[in-house]
């Protein structure tokens, strides 16, 4: 008789995109009628809901079960004979984690789960993950004073949930000019333009996240001296 999952979680595991990995079972059950120890366990994405560059199962190994995640097709390869006990323990532990943190596409993914005694293989039994993402919008200064107090010297726009590479940053003067633009938040504005301290005044910016949901905000920062 081959080794059964007999119980796995049904509803669908909610997965907030953050960063953070998360368990994909705490109740999963395992039964092998004829064996007291496994061999194996096979914890993988189906095909159509696994992308490469997204999506990672973690695992630390065990004293007497190892686990592989192969990331060609999506699949952590748990070895080493150990009890069932030991299994159920070791596939608690078991981690999902979506690697994309900045407007990741939100979608549904599979798991299945199959495992070993060294002579048959179960059945698969799956587990559903729901992607969401909450978007932290951006804290964008409405002046600053670059006047070497060390204090809001520059105009620096905190970027949500880690660096925004890819955003455009721009500056006008009331003419139109461009005086400052950045790609990315690195380089905060420093309230100069080619080397030369500008005047007191208001000024205007476009900050473009290039993002698919989140495009481009718009508005006006004061420098004071």
């Amino acid at each position: 008789h081959a080794p059964v999952v007999t119980f796995v979680e049904t509803d669908t595991l909610a997965f907030e995109v953050d960063g953070e990995a998360k368990n994909i079972t705490a109740e999963i059950a395992i039964e092998d009628p004829d064996d007291e120890n496994l061999t194996g366990a096979d914890i993988a994405f189906t095909r159509l809901t696994y992308k490469r560059d997204d999506d990672v199962l973690l695992f630390e190994n065990t004293s007497r079960i190892s686990g592989t995640f192969d990331a060609a097709s999506g699949v952590l390869i748990l070895t080493g004979e150990a009890t069932v006990e030991e299994y159920i323990e070791a596939i608690r532990t078991v981690q999902y984690n979506h690697l994309q943190t900045v407007d990741p596409v939100v979608e549904p993914k599979t798991i299945t789960f199959s495992l070993t005694d060294g002579k048959t293989v179960g059945p698969l039994k799956e587990r559903h993950i729901m992607l969401t993402y909450s978007f932290t919008d951006l804290r964008i200064p409405t002046g600053f004073t670059p006047n070497g107090d060390q204090i809001n010297d520059t105009w620096y726009i905190a970027p949500p949930g880690g660096e925004l590479s890819n955003a455009v940053i721009k500056v006008f003067n009331h003419k139109g000019v461009t005086i400052y633009e950045s790609t990315g938040c690195e380089n905060p504005w420093n309230g100069t333009f080619n080397g030369e301290l500008l005047p007191s005044g208001t000024y205007f910016y476009t900050i473009d996240l290039k993002l698919t949901n989140q495009k481009t905000y718009k508005g006006t920062v004061t420098l004071l001296h």
